[in-house]
């Protein structure tokens, strides 16, 4: 099992990053390396980390043309990143704006740190909607940099007010503006980025002209999608665009959607119909999370000498739906695992030389039956870590609730 309709950056990463090191040092910043357990590109002085998952998905998505300004751009991202936060908050006030994120984009960061000397710091943070935040990041031009709760003892400020500040620059930049995408659906267009981050400001929020109430879902960085309540079909279509941005645009966010209400933007309720479609975005931010942190924490566990594997998840089509996305992973007899939760959990039974009895059961089954062998982990999202296989018993249970793969 298998989906092949999810596309992310071909195996070129390692040259990819090597250009981009090449690049840097003819600009005078020499001294970048390439970490290809993580992914990512470490300054000279140890100091800044640049990821290239997203940035290799933005440059393998554009136009061959667009590409030396791409690569223009990520240096002047790397340069900026050696470049420090200004420790004065009457130099750093102007440049600090609020965006929206997915709460868990920096867990991989904050695993990659266990056990160093100075571990991730936490960002700062204030919850907005389902799995979304609002961080404050400092704007260097090139770059933004979300801001560590440390940052703030430095400027001598509380969250409140590095919010309200950032709020208020983020008002003072130019006014963006929506264009159709689809029936019934607009993106919102900006010439100075933050599109997502535009749904904070009441003024974008009401010049959005559509059917009904209206409609938004901020689905990557710099995209920010648009429906009305009253247009024909809006928000069915609406969550295709979502769905086509999160499977082929870089810098995914969690699938939030929020309406207009008494007191502000509140979380809209998807009808029954739709439910599916929206449980299909939030089987690929599953996905996304998992994938980011698998490498982190396998990295984890050899250095703490756990000998565990880190399971991947997948994703596959439901059977006889296939609208509807399901995540998947896979539970082998003899080896110790740290398990994803999913939808459909694969049981591999020994029965020989490299073969294997396959279950596949859903998992408010397989955790109904198996949770004597799986110990929750401290982890986000949760994992299980799982060593005994199911006995001879459980296996039978197993069995009679068993299902079809997609």
């Amino acid at each position: 099992m298998s989906w092949l309709g999810f596309l992310f950056p071909k195996p070129s990463l390692a040259r990819f990053a090597t250009d981009l090191i090449a690049s840097a040092a003819r600009a005078g910043t020499p001294g970048w390396r390439y970490s290809p357990e993580t992914q990512e590109l470490h300054s000279p002085n140890g100091n800044g980390r640049m990821a290239l998952t997203n940035v290799f998905l933005e440059y393998t998505n554009a136009k061959s043309s667009a590409r030396s300004e791409l690569i223009r751009k990520y240096v002047s991202i790397m340069i900026s990143i050696e470049t420090e936060v200004p420790k004065l908050w009457s130099m750093a006030q102007k440049s600090i704006y609020p965006v929206l994120r997915s709460r868990r984009d920096t867990v991989a960061l904050q695993i990659q740190s266990r056990g160093e000397t100075k571990p991730f710091a936490p960002r700062v943070e204030l919850p907005w909607q389902g799995d979304m935040v609002i961080r404050i990041a400092y704007d260097s031009g090139p770059a933004t940099s979300p801001i560590a709760d440390e940052q703030l003892e430095v400027w001598g400020v509380t969250a409140e007010q590095a919010f309200e500040r950032a709020l208020q620059n983020l008002r003072s930049l130019q006014k963006p503006r929506w264009r159709p995408v689809a029936p019934g659906v607009l993106q919102l267009d900006s010439d100075v980025s933050y599109e997502e981050s535009f749904l904070l400001r009441d003024d974008v929020v009401a010049s959005c002209k559509v059917r009904g109430n209206p409609v938004f879902m901020p689905i990557n960085r710099g995209v920010l999608l648009a429906t009305g309540t009253e247009e024909t079909e809006g928000v069915k279509t609406l969550l295709a665009q979502a769905r086509h941005s999160l499977e082929n645009n870089p810098w995914p966010l969690s699938p939030v959607i929020v309406t207009r209400g008494e007191n502000g933007l509140e979380q809209y309720a998807v009808s029954t119909s739709l439910l599916r479609s929206f449980q299909s975005l939030q089987a690929i931010d599953t996905y996304i999370a998992y994938r980011d942190q698998q490498d982190a924490l396998q990295a984890y566990c050899e250095k703490i000498g756990i000998d565990a594997f880190v399971a991947s998840m997948d994703l596959t089509t439901a059977k006889g739906d296939p609208a509807l996305l399901l995540t998947w992973a896979t539970w082998t007899q003899g080896v110790a695992t740290w398990l994803p939760k999913v939808d459909l959990l694969a049981f591999n039974r020994n029965v020989g030389a490299e073969k294997f009895d396959t279950l596949f059961v859903p998992w408010a089954s397989a955790h109904e039956l198996c949770q004597a062998y799986m110990r929750p982990l401290d982890e986000n999202p949760v994992r299980f870590s799982v060593e005994a296989f199911p006995d001879e018993d459980d296996w039978q249970r197993l069995r009679e609730r068993a299902v079809s793969p997609g």
